[in-house]
C-alpha cells in the first residue's frame, strides 16, 4: 500500500510526529482506524521507533508490535530500513490491550458500582459481583435482581450449543488412542463450555488465542488457537491484513498451518525415554512443551466477523494446548535468574525444530519448590518449509560446536544473524561450500564440503 492508497481510503488521519531532518523519510503508521504520518531516521532501529511511539502516543513499548507487508519487525536492534521500509510505506501497529470492559451499574438505591469485567461474562455474573459489592447493605437476593441495558434485560443463561457439540478432538488416525492427560484437558474445557464458561480471548500475540475455562470458572485449563484467526488469516481479530500469497509472518510458513506446527512441536519434544510413538505416553518432554492436540470447537465467543448462528460454518478448527500455571513470561524478569539447564532444554528444542519465533514473551516462568522452571509455548513458526537441509546444517554445526567445547550461547551466535541483513556465520560457511561446488557434485559431496569448512572455522573460533 502506498501513500496514494492511504489518501484515497476513508480513514481518519491524525496529526503525526514529523521532523524536518535531511537523512529521514516519512511512513504512515496505522493503528485501529487511524493513519499517523511518522518521520523515520535512516539510523532508527525498531526499538527507537517504538520508544518514539510511546513518547508521542502513550502506547507502551512492551505492548507494541510493528508489521510491514505481513512481516513483523521482530528484531529491536535492527534498523527499520533493513526490513525494506521506505518513504510512503505503511507500518501496521498492533497493540496488546486489556480485554476487560469498564462498566458502571446504577442500583435501585442510586448507588453507582463500577466493574471491570470480561466481555464474555453474562448477566448472572454481574449480579454476583453486585451482591459481593453490596455486602452489609440491605440488598435483595441475587435471584431477584434484574439488570437492564438500554431498556433490555441482560440474559443470564448462555445458549445451548446445537446437538450438544462444544469441543472435540480432530482424529486423523482412528486407531490412535489419546492419553489420559489429553482427555482430561478436553473434558475440562468441554465441561466449562457447557457450564457457560466462554472462551476468553488473550490480549497477547498477533493471532486469536483463547483461554478455555474450567467448569468452576476460577481457572484456565487450555488455550485454543483457531487456524482462521492466525496472523494474516481471514478472521484475524487484531486487524492484520490478510496474506496475499498465503505466506505467514515468518518466511517458509503458510497461514493456517500454525496449529499443525504447535502439535508437531509437542510430538517432537521427546521424553528422556525416547521419541513419542503415540499419545499413550504421559511423560513430559525433555523441553517441557505442554500437551497439544488438534481440536474443533463451536462457540459464539470466538471471532465471527460474518455473524454467528451456531451452524457448521461457525465451527473453528485449531490447536488446543494445556494451560500451564505460571508467574508470567520471561519478559517480566531478568535472564540472570534462569537456571542454565532450563535455557539449554529450550535451545535444544529450537535447534531441532528450526524455530523461527523464540523470544522472551513465549517462554513462561514458574517457581516449583524454590526452583525456576521455564516452559516453551507458541510454536506456530517452527519447522518452516524447505528447512530439512537448513536444519541438517544447524544440527551439524551444533554437534561440532559442542565437540569443540563451545557453549550454547556461542553456538547460537554462529547460527543467528546479528541484524536482518547481516548473514550469520553458518550462512557464510554454506555459501563457501556452494562457491566451491564443481559440476556434477553430489549432495553427499556437498555436505562433506560443508563439514570440512565448519571444522576449519570452528577450530579458528576455539583457538
Amino acid at each position: 500500500m502506498s501513500a496514494v492508497d492511504v489518501a484515497s481510503n476513508p480513514i481518519h488521519i491524525e496529526r503525526g510526529f514529523i521532523r524536518g531532518l535531511t537523512e529521514s523519510f516519512v511512513v504512515y503508521l496505522t493503528v485501529a482506524s487511524s493513519v499517523i504520518p511518522m518521520c523515520i531516521l535512516e539510523s532508527d532501529s525498531t526499538a527507537s521507533v517504538k520508544l518514539r511511539i510511546q513518547t508521542c502516543k502513550g502506547f507502551l513499548v512492551k505492548k507494541q508490535k510493528l508489521v510491514f507487508e505481513g512481516k513483523e519487525l521482530s528484531r529491536n536492534n535492527s534498523l527499520v530500513k533493513d526490513y525494506g521500509v521506505s518513504s510512503g510505506d505503511i507500518l501496521h501497529l498492533i497493540l496488546r490491550v486489556s480485554d476487560l470492559l469498564k462498566i458502571t451499574v446504577e442500583t435501585a438505591f442510586k448507588k453507582d458500582v463500577e466493574f471491570r469485567v470480561d466481555p464474555f461474562r453474562n448477566g448472572r455474573y454481574l449480579k454476583q459481583k453486585l451482591a459481593e459489592e453490596a455486602k452489609g447493605d440491605s440488598f435483595i437476593n441475587v435471584e431477584d435482581q434484574e439488570i437492564l441495558c438500554n431498556g433490555k434485560k441482560l440474559d443470564d443463561i448462555c445458549k445451548k450449543l446445537p446437538n450438544g457439540f462444544s469441543l472435540q478432538p480432530v482424529i486423523v488416525n482412528p486407531n490412535l488412542k489419546l492419553s489420559p492427560v489429553i482427555w482430561s484437558m478436553l473434558s475440562s474445557a468441554s465441561a466449562g463450555l457447557k457450564r457457560c464458561k466462554n472462551p476468553i480471548r488473550s490480549s497477547e500475540g498477533t493471532g486469536g488465542a483463547y483461554f478455555m475455562q474450567h467448569p468452576s470458572g476460577n481457572k484456565y485449563v487450555a488455550v485454543f488457537k483457531p487456524v482462521d484467526e492466525e496472523p494474516m488469516a481471514v478472521n484475524n481479530p487484531h486487524g492484520l491484513p490478510p496474506s496475499t500469497n498465503g505466506e505467514g509472518l515468518k518466511r517458509g510458513t503458510k497461514v493456517g498451518e500454525g496449529a499443525l506446527r504447535e502439535v508437531a512441536a509437542y510430538i517432537l519434544d521427546h521424553p528422556l525415554t525416547g521419541p513419542r510413538s503415540s499419545y499413550h505416553e504421559t511423560e513430559t518432554g525433555f523441553s517441557g512443551v505442554p500437551p497439544t492436540i488438534m481440536a474443533k470447537c463451536l462457540n459464539p465467543g470466538f471471532n465471527h466477523p460474518r455473524g454467528y448462528d451456531g451452524g457448521p460454518e461457525n465451527i473453528k478448527i485449531g490447536s488446543l494446548q494445556m494451560f500451564v500455571k505460571n508467574c508470567g513470561s520471561c519478559e517480566d524478569m531478568g535472564p540472570w535468574d534462569f537456571p542454565v539447564e532450563e535455557v539449554h532444554k529450550i535451545t535444544v528444542l529450537d535447534i531441532r525444530t528450526a524455530n523461527a519465533d523464540r523470544h522472551a514473551g513465549n517462554i513462561l516462568m514458574n517457581r516449583e519448590g524454590g526452583r525456576i522452571v521455564l516452559t516453551p509455548i507458541d510454536h506456530g513458526y517452527c519447522l518452516p518449509e524447505n528447512s530439512a537441509l537448513y536444519t541438517a546444517h544447524l544440527h551439524h554445526a551444533s554437534e561440532k560446536g559442542a565437540a569443540n567445547g563451545l557453549s550454547p550461547l556461542a553456538i547460537g551466535r554462529i547460527m543467528c544473524r546479528e541484524t536482518v541483513n547481516k548473514e550469520s556465520m553458518i550462512e557464510k560457511m554454506v555459501q563457501k561450500a556452494h562457491d566451491s561446488m564443481l559440476m556434477g557434485m553430489s549432495e553427499a559431496e556437498f555436505l562433506e564440503t560443508v563439514s570440512k569448512i565448519m571444522d576449519f572455522e570452528l577450530e579458528t573460533i576455539c583457538v
